[in-house]
């Protein structure tokens, strides 16, 4: 028997590192209306029938993103396919600061300390502990500015009515990634 996730509390930063959320999915027919405009961010679809709901900074808490979320989705009855969700997380680093200080990153990425970071990412894959999803985790550093992609997709597909607790799941996971990764001293500058 599965234990339920327990939602972490949120982070209340005032400066939030997050540049943008991204969620997405997969219907095998896309619907003839979803509510385009709502209570936060903006919903696409393409001809392929993938569905993104798109929120830019400023970050405004996963609340409202749960909420939007759950106009957006297709009510019950039938499935959903690659359901998506990308934290894109920026954070400036001052001249003296020490990447491999700031951010614990020898999990994910073991030669980082012998290898210089720069633009060229740097990518983790691996398995999530959000039942059939995988997480990715990319790392790139341009001009002193530190990108930090948490990614995770579903890998199988998911009916319909259960694809907002997924996507609450994966949120709770990338909230710990982020709370292992990211040091008190980058925390402590965004309060």
């Amino acid at each position: 028997m599965r234990t339920k996730m327990t939602v972490p509390p949120s982070h209340g930063f005032s400066r939030s590192p997050v540049a943008r959320v991204t969620c997405s999915w997969y219907t095998p027919v896309s619907p003839d209306n979803f509510p385009e405009e709502g209570s936060c961010g903006t919903v696409t679809r393409d001809e392929s029938g993938r569905i993104s709901l798109i929120v830019d900074a400023p970050y405004p808490g996963w609340t409202v993103i749960s909420r939007r979320l759950a106009e957006t989705l297709p009510e019950a009855g039938g499935c959903i396919s690659r359901c998506r969700l990308v934290f894109a997380d920026r954070f400036l680093l001052s001249p003296p600061d020490d990447i491999t200080s700031l951010f614990s990153l020898s999990r994910f990425f073991p030669g980082l300390a012998k290898t210089p970071l720069g633009a060229t990412p740097l990518v983790y894959t691996g398995l999530s502990s959000v039942k059939e999803t995988m997480n990715e985790i990319t790392l790139r550093c341009e001009n002193r500015l530190v990108h930090l992609e948490f990614n995770l997709y579903r890998v199988s597909d998911i009916p319909a009515e259960r694809a907002l607790s997924w996507f609450e799941a994966a949120h709770a996971e990338i909230h710990l990634l982020f709370d292992e990764i990211v040091s008190d001293e980058i925390i402590s500058r965004l309060a």
